[in-house]
């Protein structure tokens, strides 16, 4: 009997399936971020955004996404706790470099994103925190620690820890960020990124290279235009799967979320 019932139950465990728990593929998040720097407590309100790859041009691995954190101006307006944590330089300016700022890995699997910031382009200007407020405070960039985000349901909700070093401009100095943050999403688009980015790239790269051959086997004047109309058509598919269209990503800038 108790063979039976546990036959049952796998059964229905495996008819059921798992908890569907996605990263999205793109989203905004209001979060509240909680936290200590240099061991002074803080508890701001800031925002998070996540979309596709914006760049494949790095010296550090491709994301599978990119991210801007940003909590207050730390470059503008001091104030304790307040940061901007980017994984790409475009949070800063769309029409600025696409410097690819951190290490990232997502896992869809657990839907967690773990992001690590670059030391090699640490001193840029974009990544920083302030440990005190007012004119004179200083801005600490960010060149080592980790940033940890989960995400639940289809990626309604985001908790995550950050756990960041921060030096001065002119002396190193090893100044700590530690908090943990909670989100609500105000904006989602639902759909785990990673491998199924890559899929899509792979493929419609390979749709660009048969619109060719069909433009190479044209033979009259309308099949002709026919051919490059595919092709710009397939071109636009591309560069919108290869993390290429990098104007439209009006969500990762820090003034579109903060």
């Amino acid at each position: 009997m108790l063979t039976l019932v546990l036959a049952a139950i796998c059964l229905s465990l495996t008819i059921a399936g798992p908890a569907s728990a996605a990263i999205p593929r793109a989203a905004i998040y209001n979060v509240q971020i909680q936290g200590a720097v240099n061991g002074l407590p803080f508890a701001r309100s800031g925002g998070l955004a996540i979309d596709q790859t914006v760049t494949r041009a790095t010296s550090n691995g491709v994301n599978p996404v990119d991210l801007c954190l940003a909590s207050g101006s730390p470059f503008i307006n001091p104030e304790r706790g307040a940061i901007w944590f980017a994984t790409n330089g475009i949070c800063v300016n769309a029409n600025g470099a696409l410097q690819d700022m951190a290490f990232v890995s997502a896992n869809p699997a657990a839907s967690t994103v773990a992001v690590r910031p670059d030391p090699g382009i640490s001193a840029t200007g974009i990544n920083g925190f302030n440990g005190s407020s007012g004119f004179t405070a200083a801005v600490w960039q960010i060149f080592d620690g980790s940033m940890v985000l989960r995400f639940q349901g289809q990626g309604e909700t985001v908790t995550g820890e950050l756990s960041l070093l921060g030096t001065g401009a002119i002396f190193h100095s090893e100044n700590t960020y530690v908090a943990t943050l909670t989100g609500q999403a105000t904006q989602l688009t639902p759909g785990a990124p990673g491998a199924d980015v890559e899929d899509a790239c792979a493929k419609a790269k390979a749709k660009v290279r048969k619109a060719r051959d069909r433009l190479k086997d044209a033979n009259t004047a309308n099949a002709e235009r026919k051919a490059k109309r595919k092709l710009r058509k397939a071109k636009r598919r591309k560069k919108r799967a290869c993390g290429g269209d990098a104007a439209g990503r009006d969500m990762l800038r820090f003034e579109a979320i903060d």
